[in-house]
């Protein structure tokens, strides 16, 4: 798994101009258990669009936009019931 850590915006890139350091956010696969941390919402990565995680619903629903750094993995007590490691 990539390193997280300090980086400069790309020249160019999505962050440039903001005049800060962030931290980066390492992405997570797509088909990845997870939780948005902001909604308290559980859900699968289903892709990454601009500077946001596309997640949808375990077992299906609608797609959802998060932020990266709100999107953690989910433990295995967060898994759909009968689930193993995605």
């Amino acid at each position: 798994m990539p390193e997280k850590g300090r980086v400069k915006p790309e020249k160019g890139g999505e962050f440039e101009g903001i005049g800060v350091w962030r931290e980066s956010v390492t992405k997570l696969p797509v088909g990845s258990y997870v939780v948005d941390t902001r909604t308290g919402r559980s859900g699968v990565v289903m892709g990454h669009e601009g500077p946001y995680v596309q997640l949808r619903p375990y077992g299906g629903g609608r797609e959802w936009d998060a932020a990266p750094e709100a999107v953690r993995e989910a433990t295995p007590a967060e898994w759909p019931a009968g689930e193993s490691r995605p």
